[in-house]
């Protein structure tokens, strides 16, 4: 008695004999319904698109961060630098607004002196006036030569037998 096949029995395509069957109609029977209509393929490509724009999204926020972490550590030695220039202004205004600062300037500025203190004011004498030192006599010059002629011997200079 011979054997007869199920009709939805597949023969592997690679048997020898047996019709070359394609890809899809060789994986159709394992997939189920899905695979056929094709909406296994889109739900596929959607997955893959999703992954790639999170990896791209999250690749443009670790290049933010670091530009941000970088940002945030040049203000942080700025912020040092002001708190510095803070610290020395502090200063200087305190010395400003001190009792020695103000008799400096009163001395300095509006001339004045306390009770008791002699006070010598320099007179200034006119300088003299000298007498013009005997000029020596000038130089011979040599005669003026035209500055094409400079051009020309700068650029082919005269040859001397």
């Amino acid at each position: 008695m011979r054997r007869r096949r199920a009709k939805n029995r597949r023969v592997m395509p690679w048997a020898i004999g047996q019709p070359l069957l394609s890809l899809r109609d060789a994986l159709a029977p394992h997939m189920g319904q899905p695979f056929r209509n094709g909406t296994l393929n889109l739900i596929t490509i959607l997955l893959v698109l999703l992954i790639g724009s999170l990896l791209i999204n999250f690749g443009t926020q670790v290049v933010q961060s670091s530009r941000l972490e970088s940002q945030r550590l040049a203000l942080v030695a700025q912020v040092g630098q002001m708190q510095q220039d803070n610290l020395q202004l502090q200063g200087l205004v305190e010395y400003a607004e001190s009792d020695a600062n103000v008799e400096r300037m009163a001395r300095e500025q509006l001339a004045m002196a306390r009770d008791g203190d002699v006070v010598i004011l320099p007179q200034m004498q006119a300088p003299e006036e000298r007498p013009a030192a005997a000029s020596p006599s000038p130089l011979p010059t040599a005669p003026e030569v035209p500055n094409w002629r400079r051009w020309w011997d700068a650029f082919a200079p005269p040859t001397t037998p």
